[in-house]
């Protein structure tokens, strides 16, 4: 399991990836919400799936999602 910050919370998920794929899934233990994403960009790992910038998108459609 890893911690990593979405929408200004604490999501706590868990990360699977091959080279050059990688899938997360985070979830926030207090709206319940649990988002999965999967790319084809990157080294397969989950820093990579951050640095490509998916990043930014979960974390805005987190922010849309919980209004």
């Amino acid at each position: 399991m890893f911690q990593s910050a979405y929408a200004d919370r604490a999501f706590y998920g868990l990360q699977g990836s091959i080279p050059g794929y990688v899938a997360v899934m985070p979830h926030d233990p207090l709206s319940a919400l649990t988002i999965a994403m999967t790319s084809n960009v990157g080294s397969g790992n989950r820093l990579s799936f951050q640095a490509c910038g998916l990043h930014p998108v979960v974390d805005k459609a987190i922010r849309i999602i919980l209004g």
